[in-house]
């Protein structure tokens, strides 16, 4: 179990729910999603759905003047997500 403090208050999330969850892309994607929200399972949208959803959430960290997610990160995170996505 992983306790993040979140934009609402801390968010609970069982990072043991997501696939791989000892991966360097796991932790990127649990830890920088759950800033604000529970991550959603990767495997509930397209590799395509993952880039605008990715894209978008930056956009936002953006406007309310939070840290951006590095690049490092986007890359493991981006890995991550695509390994695990929906088959279209």
């Amino acid at each position: 179990m992983l306790l993040l403090s979140a934009c609402g208050g801390d968010i609970k999330v069982d990072i043991e729910n997501y696939p791989q969850p000892d991966s360097k892309g796991a932790i990127a994607y649990i830890e920088s999603c759950s800033s604000c929200h529970v991550p959603p399972q990767p495997a509930l949208y397209s590799t395509h759905e993952w880039d605008v959803i990715v894209t978008r959430m930056q956009q936002r960290r953006m406007e309310k003047r939070m840290p951006m997610v590095t690049n490092d990160k986007l890359e493991l995170m981006m890995d991550y997500l695509q390994r695990h996505a929906r088959q279209a």
